[in-house]
């Protein structure tokens, strides 16, 4: 990988997650608590009443230089204003290192965990052997997505406001699988110039092992491909000896290549622990 193509997927993986959070509904706004805010390039990025990471995160710190001591003081001050107990900050390797490593972890960032992110060309993911049917789906169907997604990831049913909402945007397409015509999985893959961006992929735990999401990575490759693009994009959960990670050894299957790990730096608000 080089810093460049590291570079532009960090700034396409932000810019799926900041239209997720500006085009939020207001009953979605309410009942997450979402909010952001830019600190060019980066963004800040918070659901004060989930309290999971991946809805608390900066994404792109360092990709436009080392930020200075000053910007990092003013994201924490931000999240605290917005009342959110812990965020993180997600560092791309070979784009935001050394001095950007250095700047968050004197104010008190600390490291906890990888993502990573692994990347495919367009070819042909080859013949599935699963019976499932896939459905690129419209607005009418939003919150069937939703209510699927949540579920299949053990989430807050109020998480898949803000992604119903996007149903229907153009370049963005969204996917139900369906076993016997019941929906059990869902994904999103997103057209974004020459990178297809893939997520929010959830299967409901009582229809596992149908080969859902093996069904939907196929589909999303051949419709990248027709729109153009060039290069695929996933982030998922890294395995190791002490955690399994499902997701990443069916992203694997599909033909996809470790691209790089983003660490995550963690800041917890002590003073709220002891409240």
């Amino acid at each position: 990988m080089t810093p460049g193509l590291v570079a532009e997927l960090e700034r396409s993986e932000l810019r799926v997650w900041s239209a997720v959070y500006r085009g939020a509904p207001s009953e979605a706004v309410t009942a997450c608590g979402i909010g952001i805010c830019e600190f060019p390039p980066a963004a800040a990025m918070w659901m004060s009443k989930i309290d999971i990471l991946a809805c608390n995160r900066v994404m792109g710190l360092g990709l436009g230089g080392p930020p200075d001591r000053k910007t990092v003081e003013e994201i924490i001050a931000t999240y605290e204003r917005a009342m959110v107990p812990r965020f993180i900050v997600q560092l791309a390797p070979l784009v935001t290192v050394g001095p950007t490593i250095t700047a968050i972890s004197d104010l008190g960032l600390a490291p906890i965990t990888n993502w990573v992110r692994l990347v495919r060309d367009v070819s042909s993911p080859g013949p599935s052997s699963t019976k499932l049917r896939v459905d690129e789906i419209g607005p009418e169907l939003g919150a069937k997505f939703g209510e699927i997604m949540c579920a299949g990831f053990g989430f807050d049913p109020a998480l898949g406001l803000p992604l119903a909402a996007m149903v229907g945007t153009p370049g963005w397409k969204f996917y139900l699988a369906y076993l016997d015509d019941r929906p059990i999985g869902t994904a999103l893959l997103v057209v974004d110039g020459k990178i297809g961006w893939l997520g929010f992929a959830a299967t409901l735990p009582e229809a596992r092992g149908h080969g859902a999401q093996s069904a939907l990575i196929a589909r999303r490759i051949l419709d990248a491909r027709t729109a153009g693009c060039e290069v695929l994009s996933v982030e998922t959960a890294e395995q190791t000896q002490a955690r399994e990670a499902p997701s990443y050894r069916n992203i694997l299957r599909a033909g996809f290549e470790v691209g790089y790990l983003r660490p995550n730096y963690l800041y917890q608000f002590k003073q709220r622990d002891e409240a």
